[in-house]
């Protein structure tokens, strides 16, 4: 669960949904303080790519074996040069 002041948060500081829910999920995995969080998107502020992840689908409908594709667009940290 995310308290109430992270959501705040994130969505003061992120202009999109892939930033917030990215953030979400980085506040669950690693149970970010306010702090933590705060101090996380002000490092990484313009430092997202983003991936296309094919993630596989089947419809509940569909009586054949076929699976889907959808496309799902995943903000990912660039990678720094050193």
């Amino acid at each position: 669960m995310v308290p109430w002041g992270h959501h705040r948060i994130i969505i003061d500081k992120c202009k999109t949904v892939e930033k917030c829910l990215f953030y979400i999920m980085t506040t669950v995995e690693n149970n970010l303080s306010r702090y933590d969080l705060e101090s996380r998107i002000a490092a990484h502020f313009d430092s997202f790519d983003y991936a296309l992840f094919l993630t596989p689908f089947k419809s509940k409908n569909d009586s054949s074996s076929s699976l889907l594709f959808i496309g799902v667009k995943v903000p990912v940290l660039k990678n720094k040069k050193t």
